[in-house]
């Protein structure tokens, strides 16, 4: 027995002996390899070719030669592209000959490797500040809207590859180091001040900038909530509302970033624009804008509410009371309101049969650049037994009140660009 124990012992040894005698001597050549990524301290650089011996797939590395030299050393799968014949091996090295020793910093956190040259590439791989990754070589890809670059052909240092835009990325050659910087943006910078800001709907900014407030659109409320504080986001619109928790923000592609745990995105068009996408539960995609106000919409609210008191009052002063031989007598009241009789010749084309007499004024229609300098603006008149608006130019003359009859069909967005082409124009005197 304990002969045979020492046979068997034997045997083992000289199994591993000769197993170790085989892969010192590695004379079994599986082909030729290109280097992917550069191992200085065995003078092997990507781009280098090198004979190949041993695959394995336990210990998931490559058993290479080094060149000139009868030293071999172990080298993990992913470094060096699959074994072939030496003359394939050249034509793969010369894919990566324009990119031979270039490397790239990355420049900002959370940037997105996909597995397509195009933004709409599935994520297979996300950057981390001032990590190194080999580039392989160009590729052709859709175009980045706005941004200058190349799609990339890269492999990260776990033997991840995909293809990332070259927008912030630094590139280098390893022989001279990293070397200046690309022209990157701010935009942690940019993010803080986004987070701090409220942001309302695109549409508050078009009112403002054609000063036509529409005081029933516009709601102080409305609007993208960040929560910087509370890390509660909320998106309130006039239709809808959504709130959600979040643990905090990532950048997930230029100037694109995800509320963690939410299904909102939103894109950093500029220092006072934000873009704010979210899937409902089907996996619809919605998408709102929002713009930064200098003025809170409260306080604009409360001035064009003033600006129409100041209108309807200088139609009190002035008479109250305006007299048309032809279309009766228009008097307006406190509280916004006004009497009306006598109006029979104007109904039932421009007055409905059966409105009454008595009824509510509103200003709240706004005049296009060309007829501001014809009318002081219009009235909006509903009768009390009726719910339909009968709009009114109107100018406040020395003798009296002219009026145009403005049909319904000529306003858009609150605002009147023209006149009818077959007018109704009426002069009541006071």
């Amino acid at each position: 027995m304990l002969l045979a124990m020492k046979a068997v012992k034997g045997i083992t040894f000289f199994c591993v002996f000769l197993l170790a005698h085989i892969f010192i001597s590695c004379s079994n050549l599986m082909g030729y390899g290109v280097i992917l990524w550069s191992i200085p301290e065995e003078n092997l650089y990507d781009g280098d070719i090198v004979p190949v011996y041993i695959k394995s797939n336990i210990n998931e590395v490559y058993v290479i030669g080094i060149p000139g030299t009868d030293r071999k050393i172990e080298l993990p799968l992913w470094q060096i592209t699959d074994p072939v014949s030496k003359k394939d091996a050249e034509k793969n090295a010369l894919r990566f000959q324009e990119y031979k020793g270039v490397y790239a910093l990355v420049k900002e956190d959370g940037l997105i490797v996909r597995n397509e040259p195009t933004n709409t590439g599935r994520q297979i791989y996300r950057l981390k500040q001032d990590e190194i990754i080999k580039v392989l070589y160009k590729g052709k890809g859709a175009p980045v809207a706005n941004f200058e670059g190349d799609w990339l052909r890269v492999i990260m240092q776990d033997g991840t590859i995909g293809w990332r835009f070259s927008y912030n990325l630094t590139l280098f050659n390893e022989s001279e180091g990293i070397k200046g910087n690309t022209v990157v943006e701010e935009v942690d910078e940019v993010l803080e001040s986004v987070l701090k800001t409220r942001w309302y709907p695109e549409s508050y900014q078009t009112m403002i900038r054609n000063n036509t407030i529409d005081i029933e659109a516009m709601n102080p409320s409305h609007g993208f909530i960040t929560g910087a504080q509370s890390k509660i986001t909320e998106l309130i619109m006039p239709s809808f509302s959504l709130s959600y928790s979040y643990e905090g923000v990532q950048k997930i592609d230029k100037n694109v970033y995800e509320f963690i745990n939410t299904p909102l995105t939103m894109t950093i068009k500029n220092a006072s624009a934000v873009v704010i996408q979210y899937k409902d539960s089907s996996g619809k995609l919605y998408s709102y804008s929002f713009t930064a106000l200098a003025d809170n919409p409260a306080d604009l609210i409360s001035a064009e509410k003033s600006r129409r008191q100041v209108l309807f009052n200088a139609l009190l002063s002035s008479g109250p009371s305006y007299s048309s031989s032809n279309y009766g007598v228009l008097q307006f009241i406190e509280g916004n309101s006004f009497l009306w009789t006598g109006y029979s010749l104007l109904s039932p084309s421009v007055i409905p049969s059966g409105a009454g007499s008595r009824g509510k004024v509103e200003l709240k229609y706004f005049l296009g650049k060309e007829l501001s300098f014809v009318y002081d603006g219009i009235l909006s008149l509903s009768f009390d037994s009726r719910d339909e608006e009968i709009c009114f130019f109107y100018k406040l003359e020395e003798t009296g009140l002219r009026l145009e009859h403005l049909p319904f069909s000529l306003i858009s967005n609150n605002t009147a660009e023209r006149q009818s082409s077959n007018p109704l124009v009426m002069f009541f005197a006071r």
